[in-house]
């Protein structure tokens, strides 16, 4: 029974350590983390800045806290995980019908539901201090997005670019319309990226056009 515990932890470690990087590359692509953690190794191409201090920080509190405790951490955080990804799948059914499914999850919402209280209730089941515990971390976490992720958000900033074009349209320097991409007729309710998708392309297109403009007038 040891062995198997010891190497069915040993299993589940490693596959954390090699997943949480990359979420954290994804998320600070997104804006949300600072840009180190999506620093890119030049030859082994994965994100090492995130490995390593993902695994620095694994051995600190693995040799640090008791394992009960760990291992009520872990619970929680994961029974969350869960949590959140029952309620999205309602969330994006009806939010986004027709978004491409590769699959689709049947009886919604009433699956989702079920998975969000099972979840709940295992949490509520946990000890207290666990229950505690998460919530300081949470707030922790709240705090950080609020005086980073806010500003930095790829989304936030570019969903607020869109807002203020259509408000304000900036024209070319030949005067034959808009230098940057438009928002789509239907408003960009579906998806407020879709339009800047290749927004550096595009301004560089326009920066590119602006100069021979210049340079035809100077000639």
């Amino acid at each position: 029974v040891d062995i198997g515990a010891i190497s069915g932890l040993t299993s589940v470690c490693l596959v954390c350590l090699m997943s949480m990087p990359r979420l954290l590359y994804s998320v600070s692509n997104d804006g949300l983390l600072p840009k180190v953690f999506a620093n890119v190794h030049q030859k082994f191409r994965t994100p090492f800045v995130s490995t390593i201090l993902c695994g620095g920080f694994t051995t600190l509190v693995g040799g640090l806290l008791p394992l009960d405790v760990l291992a009520e951490l872990v619970s929680v955080g994961t029974l969350m995980a869960f949590m959140f990804v029952c309620y999205s799948v309602i969330a994006l059914r009806r939010r986004h019908p027709d978004y491409p499914r590769p699959f689709r999850v049947p009886f919604v919402p009433y699956f989702p539901a079920v998975g969000i209280v099972l979840c709940g209730v295992q949490m509520i089941l946990l000890p207290a201090r666990t229950l505690i515990y998460y919530v300081i971390l949470q707030l922790g976490m709240l705090v950080f997005y609020v005086l980073y992720g806010r500003v930095h958000s790829v989304a936030k900033n570019k969903d607020e670019i869109r807002q203020s074009r259509c408000a304000s349209p900036v024209l070319s320097p030949t005067g034959k319309g808009s230098a940057f991409p438009r928002v789509s007729s239907n408003g960009g309710d579906d998806n407020p990226l879709d339009d800047f998708t290749d927004f550096d392309t595009e301004m560089e297109e326009a920066n590119a056009e602006f100069g021979l403009h210049r340079r035809s007038e100077e000639h």
